[in-house]
């Protein structure tokens, strides 16, 4: 059985959406989440706004399926997901995110 992970939503995303980095520019980190009770799918992208030019860059950071498979019980997928979810939220650091 998997252990429940208590998940501090304000710890990660407790700083602004975005991040002003150079001037006259924005970056954005994006998780984005296709769900699923089976398999989940996320991807991570960041995306920077140049106002001078008004042109947007976006660059994929990171990208995978989260594998719960079908023959644990439902809660334990639950507790799975939120771990896995957890670990990429914490390597990435989105500001913003997707369902």
């Amino acid at each position: 059985m998997v252990a429940p992970i208590e998940f501090e939503f304000n710890r990660v995303f407790n700083n602004s959406s975005r991040i002003s980095w150079r001037k006259g520019s924005t970056l954005a980190i994006i998780l984005g989440i296709d769900p699923g009770s089976r398999f989940t799918g996320w991807g991570v992208v960041n995306s920077q706004s140049l106002q001078s030019t008004s042109s947007i860059s976006r660059a994929c950071l990171g990208h995978g399926v989260i594998v719960l498979g079908e023959k644990r019980p439902f809660q334990e997928r639950l507790a799975l997901l939120m771990h896995e979810l957890q670990l990429i939220i914490e390597k990435f650091k989105p500001s913003e995110m997707a369902v």
